[in-house]
């Protein structure tokens, strides 16, 4: 769901946002009400409530940071996506050396430590003076501004110094990486090193909170037992987040450099709005073996897609009678490829949009079908003829 657009990118929320940020009110109204029992539970939530948005745009700054230093590199930044672990920069592709890997991955925690020191500084000039003896009585005198900012301050602060925890992808791994890549000159052995110290300190993570489930610590993150477990499940993203991304990262270098008119499909004859429904399937799906087909206009013009799982929207008896065009997926709703377009950006319609065949156009003609099987086909002879990676070099 997009929610804004700043500075060019887009800003989406996935659903799983809304979980953590109902979980978050929640422990956020209870803390409110610790400190201030005598402004009543509807003033802690509302005040809570505030609170999570002010923490949200802070987690939009530490992406929006990465991202405005990817695009200065000239890397595409396809979005910002708020998710169940925070947020993450959806980028085009890898930085294009060890500096730029390190200037993208350390100014993400350095905004976030930056926000949260100059919160707490101002916290100390709201609050005043502290009663060491007993600090509840200092934060029942706060009014709601100065709560609002002794929380979010050294939440800040404690974002920044998580993400700078040297487990890949976490920026802390990445800064890793960047600098074993000038180093080693390879981004090929960078990644795959940040990778296994990544996925080390996440399977940590998972037996640290394991452990303290059953009441053993072994890390100062939380108390008690759903503590426990919610530092196991970070554990555990952590460490399939590293490998998801060296997976993604050899998928990228698959495809570096190859166009969309190397793997689209030629030989797909197009078919007229009001072929039938029966033609379509006898004499173009089960004669070709394609199962997606143009459907052009006599004077060239595309107006849609149909497919072979486009047929079940007809009643089988009613095949002979229907034409194709009422079935296909119109071309206004249609993402569309070119033949000297980056196989990526296509890649990034056929996965983020979830689209399973594009058609390709020079001008205002069809000139072929990019399906995910010949992605597929494609991905799976680079990686069998080239085991070892061949990422370019600082």
């Amino acid at each position: 769901m997009k929610i804004a657009r700043l500075f060019g990118i887009d800003i989406v929320m996935d659903w799983s946002f809304l979980l953590i940020a109902v979980l978050l009110t929640s422990n956020v109204t209870a803390v409110f009400a610790h400190w201030h029992p005598a402004w009543g539970l509807a003033s802690c939530l509302l005040l809570a409530c505030i609170a999570m948005l002010a923490f949200f745009a802070s987690l939009v700054a530490h992406e929006l940071a990465h991202s405005l230093v990817a695009t200065s590199l000239g890397m595409k930044v396809t979005n910002i996506r708020l998710f169940l672990f925070g947020g993450v920069s959806n980028i085009d592709r890898e930085p294009p050396s060890a500096i730029g890997e390190l200037e993208m991955a350390i100014v993400g925690p350095l905004v976030s430590i930056g926000i949260g020191a100059m919160l707490t500084v101002a916290s100390v000039f709201l609050v005043g003076g502290v009663d060491w003896a007993d600090p509840t009585r200092t934060m029942q005198r706060l009014g709601p501004v100065t709560t609002l900012v002794v929380w979010l301050g050294p939440l800040n602060v404690g974002v920044g110094l998580f993400n700078l925890i040297p487990g890949f992808p976490l920026d802390g791994g990445r800064v890793l990486r960047a600098v074993l890549w000038g180093i080693t000159k390879s981004l090929d052995r960078a990644t795959r090193i940040a990778v296994v110290i990544g996925q080390l300190i996440g399977w940590f993570f998972v037996g640290a909170g394991v452990l303290r489930f059953f009441g053993v610590s072994v890390l100062p993150l939380g108390q008690g037992p759903l503590d426990g477990l919610w530092l196991a499940f970070i554990g555990w993203f952590l460490a399939s987040a590293a490998q998801q991304s060296f997976r993604s990262l050899r998928v990228r270098e698959a495809f570096e450099g190859v166009r969309v008119a190397q793997l689209m499909r030629r030989d797909g004859p197009s078919v007229a709005p009001e072929t039938t429904v029966r033609a379509f399937v006898e004499h173009y799906v089960v004669a070709s073996g394609n199962d997606a087909f143009a459907v052009v206009a006599e004077d060239g013009t595309l107006l849609g897609l149909v497919t072979a799982l486009d047929v079940a929207k007809a009643p089988r008896e009613a095949w002979n009678d229907t034409p194709v065009a009422r079935v296909m997926t119109p071309a206004r709703d249609l993402a569309l490829a070119t033949p000297n377009e980056p196989i990526l950006d296509a890649l990034h319609d056929l996965g983020e949009r979830g689209f399973e065949h594009l058609p390709v156009m020079q001008g205002r003609a069809v000139v072929g079908i990019l399906d995910r099987r010949q992605l597929a086909h494609w991905l799976e002879l680079a990686l069998t003829t080239r085991p070892r990676s061949r990422l370019h070099e600082a």
